[in-house]
């Protein structure tokens, strides 16, 4: 189990310069990035940055949400709900009720993610399967993760473990499996 403590994240400008971000972590290859994720701070209507190859699972993490429009139409996001999308299409966000913070997933198409919320005063389990990267992001009322103590905006990256969330108690569960491609058929 790795913990990455939030004091610990270091602010970044995104890359069309309208935000400010924070990685958590990420992999690349030759290739360029595998995986990323990290936490932005949303305090404005405007244009997300576009990340052509990419897919993204966004999920608002503090505020009330957003909505999101996308070229199939607009999307609301509301707190804890993950919402994913092409990173090559233009987005342009509109906050609902002021600033938010989103929890961001950026993958390559040959990545399969998928994200969960996890709540209430529970005990709940994590197990990554062989070639699978699992992490769990506190989010609210902090939590005990293998016996640490977690505060909100904390991240554990894990192989398997057990996390003990208050009443209160907010998370999301982050999954992700590198399937390459296989030999090309000729």
């Amino acid at each position: 189990m790795r913990i990455i403590r939030s004091a610990a994240l270091i602010p970044a400008p995104w890359k069309n310069g309208r935000g400010i971000t924070r990685d958590i972590a990420g992999i690349a290859d030759r290739l360029g990035p595998l995986w990323r994720l990290s936490l932005a701070d949303i305090d404005r209507d405007g244009p997300f940055s576009a990340f052509p190859g990419l897919h993204r699972i966004l999920t608002v993490v503090a505020g009330e949400g957003l909505v999101l429009d996308l070229p199939g139409g607009p999307r609301c996001v509301t707190r804890l709900c993950p919402v994913s999308f092409d990173g090559a299409v233009p987005v342009t966000a509109r906050l609902t009720k002021g600033t938010v913070r989103a929890l961001n997933v950026m993958c390559r198409k040959d990545v399969v993610a998928s994200v969960a919320t996890l709540s209430g005063a529970a005990r709940h389990t994590v197990a990554a399967e062989p070639g699978e990267t699992v992490m769990v992001h506190i989010v609210a009322a902090g939590a005990v993760g293998n016996g640490v103590d977690l505060d909100p905006g904390d991240t554990v990256l894990c192989v398997a473990g057990t996390f003990d969330l208050p009443q209160g108690g907010e998370a999301v569960c982050i999954s992700m499996t590198h399937r390459p491609a296989g030999p090309a058929a000729k």
